[in-house]
Formats: structure tokens, C-alpha cells, sequence
């Protein structure tokens, strides 16, 4: 090649792109930092050049070349090669290489000794452009040194592979470039945009992570083009975020065979295709192939399985251009292939795609209850908030009162069950006063019910009674009526076995961090263990369960959970002696439990009363007493407990409670120091 490979290079593509704005990602950064060879792979859109260019400071010295096709010629790439690395130390050697005329894979050789030897990264972008065979001599002597490849198409290198066992090298997908809902609510916040724990929530499932859509989004939020707040279901009808995104997706659709195109197009209707899917509803014979095809192609689908998944603002943007009687056709002929093959869930999107409203409300309310039991609680709420109020029966009211109680919501979910038949509406009632610990409303409600009740609907009542019996402080009636629940974690604490309560607390927090699951309220387990924990003298397990519980209860985005969380927070700030940290966790709870239910109001009261007491404040003591008791709502197990804590408070504090014919005696002496309950 003598002098002229210098032609072939131009120093442009050997500068790393500026970045402007992008957030902190410790968890991407350690990724990209955990092998010599990294490969980046994802479609168009994810944010790998962002990402590496963004993270160069913290990845030591490092060289940049961003490929294009010319560079599936060996020559053009190791020109490319030698202007990248000139810079480095002794990186003058693949430019004298190249003068002497020696060949690519030479050139490729001293590259990776020229990184070995200043302890550099080569970052190769857009390496789908090497996707023909010339290449693969250059890209092993590369694998040499430390490279980081990024491509759109995936790379199944056998040299790629050979590094994996011995831990050289470290693959990063889609998957791992998406934000995560912490990282969203980070940019949104690096905006100027203020969100609620809802709106990121629901912004991350409009985005899905998708980094470019997340930017977009913090910018329209930003500006004021976007309401966080009314982000549509981009599956129930008109995409907010749509028209954002459509150069996007021509970008991906334009290099499309026809044939491909018209396959995403139509597939667009469903959430995820298969072979089998696109067979009997698309009526395409070559399925699979075309699948992969696209699969192979850099678009924006995934796969896992067999199955494959268009990200929902591709979809939004491709449903855009199908005629609204194609797509209503397709969504019908879909749900008749989802529900022949069992599967509900699909079924029910496709019918209220199709327009078949009164069906989808069938299967919602047949199989809601089961989706909430694993809980789907978001899934449910968004199925419902698209099928049309003329469509709504009781069964859809009971199961929105479901929804909504398990999001602690229980005025709503009171509301909702009204409009349920009646064995539903008086079962609805019982579990909210069961939820909420209020036994003095469960009991009407249950009379209703099991008037109503009949076999194993009978049995659940009779159920509920003992777990109302076991709130309202009659352990023993409770048990006489279900033996079972003798083996619960809160039998056996109202029953006076605190150490066999904390073994059974513990065993069900287990794997109560994580996954899928609605917010079991009073009912968690770490919040349970943190109380026994603070109860039998133990402050700091008492302390680190709390914080987990409260972690949980952010997670969950449950007022109840994370306002439980800080009161027994308190209660172990109380055990360990530190006595303004548990007034900031009892008052902190206490503000959070004024959005949920009264209920919630009686530990975080119960903890102040204690304190006031124990400082000698006598009237805001006693107010936050009367005001606890005032809300037990028949509990008498947390009734004797208020009144229990308070007088201790007032024996710690050195007081007695004063009584109309009562005269407070006077104390002279050396004070009691003060200890917790």
C-alpha cells in the first residue's frame, strides 16, 4: 500500500464522539470494564457509542475508529488502525508497517502490541460493517490486545467465543445498555423534569429502557411536549411518543426487503411474534426464516425462545400505517389463534385490539384474579383502563376493587366494590378492614358474606372471620375456627411466642425482595422480623430489616410499606437509644400514612406517644395516645400495646398519668435514665 494508506484514513473516524449530557451509569461503566474484549451488540438507538464514549474517562487510555463499509476491505481497516493508535505510545510502528508495505494482519499484530504495551482500549464502532469473511485474519491479531467491538448485528466470531471460558471477554446486549427505571428517573431528573415514583414507572414502560426513547422523553418532558402523568398504553391505541421516533424507524426499515418490511409491518398488531403465530395468522410460509432475517438485521427485535419482540414504539409507529380494518382483521384472527392455544393474556390484547370488547372483559374477569395472585396488579389495572365503561360487568368492578386494594388505594377499592354483586361487594369490604387491621369493620361485611357463601367460597369466609378474629386480639378464637393459622408468624407473636414468631417472620421474608409481587402490607415478613427484632432487644437487625422492608416498599411503590418500614425504623432507633432518629422515622411515617388509611396512623403514634412521655411532655403524649387508640379500629392486641408503650414512656420520663382525682405526686432524686420499650 506504500504512502497512500493515508488516503484511506481520514482522522475524523478516529476520534471518540462528544457527549453531552449523559448520566452516570456505574453499573454499565463496571460491564464495560470486566474483560479485555468486550463486544457491545444492539440495535440502532441503544446508546452503545454513547455509552463508551461517555465512559472513556473511567476506562484508562483509549484509541476510538467508528467503521464504515469501505472498511470491509483488510487494507482500508488497517490504515484506519494505524490512525487510531497513532497517538498511543509507540504507536507510531503500524503507520511504518503500512509504509514498508507489510500486510493487514501484520499491521493488526503491532496494534495489539501497541495496546498490551500502554495498557490501552481500542474501541471499534460500528463493527456490522465487517460482516464479510476478508476481515477475520485483522479482528484475531486484535483480540490480542483490549477492544471493545460495538455492532447493531450480533458477532459470532469462533476467535469471540475461544475467550469466553477463561473469562476474556464480557458480552453486553440490549438488555444491559437499557435504563433502568433508577438510572430514567436520574435523566429525567438531569432535565429539570420533577417525577413521581408512578411517572418513571410509567415511563420506563413506555421506553422500555430504550435509551434513545428515554432521551427523547426527558426532552419533551422537559419542554412541556409530554405530560409524564398521561403517557398512553402504547398498546390501547395512539402512541404519544410515535411521531418521535418514526426516522428512527425508517432508518431501520428503509434497507428492508420488501417482503420483511410488509412481515414487521402486519406483526406490528401483536407484542410478540412466532413462527407458529405468523404461520396460521399472516398466513406466511417461510415464518422462521424471515424471523430470523430480521432478527439478524439490526432491527429493533429480540428474541427469546422462539419468540420475537418488536420494541412497543417501533410497533406504535409501524400499527400507524396499516389500514384500521387490516389491523382490526388481524387482531381478530389473532385472538382466535391465542385463545385456541391457551393463552389468555394475548388473547385478551388482541380482542381489544380487534375491537371485541365484551369478550376481552370475559377473559379479564376469568383470569384477572389469577394474574393479580402473581402479582400482575399493573397488568391488570392497564387491561382494565382499556376496556370501555359500556363493557364493564360487576365481575370487571370486583376485580378493579381487587386491583385497587392491592395498590393500597382502598377508598377507590370500597368504591369499586359497591358496583359488584353482592357476595363480591361484602367480601371486597372484609378484606379491606382485614388489610387494613380493622376488625370492627370486617365483621358486618362477613355476616353478609357467609349469608351469601356457598362451598368454597363458604371456606373462605369462615377463613377471613379467623383472621379477623386473630386482629381483633382472640387468638384462641381464631384458632378454634382455622387451626392452620397457628403455624403464622403473627398467630404466634399475638399469641405471646415472640422467638417462634421471628423464625416464622423470617422464613417468609424469604425471597420477599424482588420479582413480581403485590405489597402484602401489614403482612410483610422483613417488617414483621424488624418489630420482633426490636421487641426482644436485637436494634440493629431490628434497623437493617426495616431498611430492607423500606427498599421493598420503594420498589413496590406502596405508601403502606414504606410508611410500616420507617415506623419500625423507629422502633429500633428507639431500642438502640437514639431517640431523634426514631422521632424522624415515627413523623416520616406518620405523614406517609395520611394518604393511605387512619389505620396506619396507630404505631407511628404509638411510637411518639412514647417518646413525649419520655421527655415529659405530658399533653402532646397523651394526644398522640387518645389519637392511636382512637384508630385501632377494635384491635385490642395493638390497643394494649399503645397503652403499654405509653405508660412506659411516662415511667422512663419519670411521670405518672394524671386523673381528675389523681394529685401528681413530687419526685426528688437522681432521675431514671431512660431506656426503650
Amino acid at each position: 500500500m506504500a504512502t497512500e494508506w493515508r488516503e484511506h484514513a481520514p482522522l475524523r473516524r478516529a476520534r471518540p464522539p462528544q457527549v453531552r449530557g449523559a448520566v452516570a451509569r456505574p453499573r454499565l461503566l463496571a460491564l464495560l470494564g470486566a474483560a479485555r474484549v468486550v463486544t457491545v451488540v444492539a440495535p440502532a438507538g441503544y446508546g452503545k457509542t454513547t455509552a463508551l464514549a461517555a465512559g472513556l474517562p473511567d476506562l484508562g487510555r483509549a484509541a476510538w475508529l467508528t467503521l464504515d463499509a469501505d472498511d470491509a476491505d483488510p487494507q482500508v481497516l488497517a490504515a484506519g488502525l494505524a490512525v487510531a493508535v497513532a497517538g498511543l505510545p509507540g504507536g507510531e510502528g503500524p503507520g511504518a508497517l503500512l509504509d514498508a508495505g507489510a500486510a493487514p494482519r501484520r499491521v493488526a499484530a503491532r496494534v495489539a502490541d501497541v495496546l498490551d504495551r500502554a495498557g490501552a482500549l481500542l474501541v471499534l464502532d460500528e463493527v456490522q460493517h465487517l460482516g464479510g469473511g476478508l476481515t477475520e485474519d485483522v479482528l484475531r491479531e486484535l483480540l490480542g490486545g483490549r477492544v471493545a467491538l460495538l455492532s447493531r448485528t450480533p458477532l459470532t466470531s469462533p476467535d469471540l467465543t475461544r475467550l469466553e471460558p477463561g473469562g476474556d471477554l464480557t458480552r453486553v446486549s440490549a438488555l444491559d445498555l437499557a435504563f433502568t427505571p433508577a438510572e430514567l428517573a436520574e435523566l429525567l431528573a438531569a432535565q429539570g423534569v420533577r417525577a413521581t415514583g408512578a411517572e418513571v414507572r410509567l415511563a420506563h414502560a413506555v421506553t422500555e429502557g430504550w435509551p434513545i426513547a428515554a432521551r427523547f422523553l426527558a426532552q419533551a418532558a422537559a419542554q412541556g411536549r409530554v405530560a409524564l402523568s398521561a403517557l398512553a398504553d402504547l398498546d390501547g391505541g395512539e402512541a404519544q411518543l410515535g411521531t418521535l421516533f418514526t426516522y428512527l424507524a425508517q432508518e431501520v426499515l428503509g434497507p428492508l426487503d420488501p417482503s420483511l418490511r410488509a412481515l414487521l409491518t402486519r406483526g406490528s398488531v401483536f407484542e410478540e411474534l412466532t413462527p407458529e403465530l405468523i404461520a396460521d395468522v399472516l398466513e406466511e410460509t417461510q415464518a422462521g426464516t424471515l424471523l430470523s432475517a430480521l432478527a439478524s438485521g439490526g432491527t429493533f427485535l429480540t428474541r427469546t425462545g422462539d419468540a420475537f419482540r418488536a420494541h412497543p414504539l417501533l410497533r406504535a409507529h409501524l400499527r400507524g400505517l396499516l389500514a384500521p380494518g387490516e389491523a382490526h382483521r388481524l387482531a381478530a384472527r389473532g385472538a382466535a389463534y391465542f385463545e385456541r392455544t391457551g393463552r389468555p393474556r394475548r388473547a385478551l390484547a388482541a380482542h381489544l385490539a380487534a375491537g371485541n370488547t365484551a369478550r376481552a372483559a370475559e377473559l379479564l374477569a376469568r383470569h384477572g384474579g389469577r394474574w393479580l395472585d402473581g402479582g400482575r396488579v399493573t397488568l391488570v389495572e392497564r387491561s382494565l383502563a382499556r376496556v370501555p365503561p359500556a363493557a364493564w360487568t360487576p365481575a370487571l368492578h370486583a376485580l378493579a376493587g381487587d386491583a385497587l386494594r392491592l395498590s393500597s388505594r382502598y377508598g377507590e377499592a370500597l368504591a369499586a366494590y359497591a358496583q359488584a354483586d353482592p357476595l363480591a361487594r361484602s367480601l371486597g369490604e372484609a378484606q379491606v378492614a382485614l388489610d387494613t387491621v380493622q376488625p370492627d369493620l370486617a365483621w358486618g361485611p362477613l355476616d353478609a358474606a357467609g349469608a351469601l357463601a356457598e362451598g368454597p367460597e363458604a371456606a373462605r369466609v369462615e377463613r377471613m372471620r379467623a383472621e379477623n378474629y386473630l386482629n381483633a386480639g382472640d387468638p384462641a378464637h381464631s384458632l378454634a375456627l382455622h387451626p392452620e393459622l397457628a403455624h403464622g408468624a403473627r398467630y404466634a407473636l399475638r399469641s405471646g411466642r415472640l422467638g417462634d414468631a421471628l423464625g416464622l417472620a423470617l422464613h417468609a421474608a424469604r425471597g420477599e425482595a424482588g420479582g413480581a409481587r403485590a405489597a402484602q402490607n401489614h403482612r410483610e415478613g422483613l417488617l414483621l422480623a424488624s418489630f420482633l427484632h426490636a421487641v426482644l432487644g436485637e436494634p440493629g437487625e431490628a434497623a437493617r430489616r426495616a431498611r430492607e422492608g423500606l427498599a421493598e416498599g420503594e420498589r413496590l411503590e406502596s405508601l403502606f410499606v414504606r410508611s410500616l418500614a420507617l415506623v419500625r425504623l423507629g422502633h429500633a432507633e428507639v431500642a438502640a437509644g437514639h431517640p431523634a432518629q426514631a422521632r424522624a422515622a415515627y413523623e416520616g411515617a406518620l405523614t406517609l400514612a395520611q394518604d393511605v388509611v387512619p389505620r396506619l396512623q396507630v404505631e407511628p403514634r404509638l411510637g411518639l406517644a412514647y417518646l413525649e412521655a419520655a421527655l415529659n411532655h405530658p399533653v402532646p403524649a397523651a394526644e398522640h395516645e387518645a389519637r392511636a387508640l382512637a384508630h385501632a379500629g377494635g384491635d385490642r392486641y395493638v390497643g394494649g400495646l399503645t397503652r403499654l408503650v405509653a405508660a412506659l414512656g411516662r415511667l422512663h420520663g419519670g411521670t405518672r398519668r394524671r386523673s381528675p382525682c389523681t394529685r401528681r405526686p413530687g419526685r426528688r432524686g437522681t432521675p431514671r435514665r431512660r431506656r426503650g420499650p
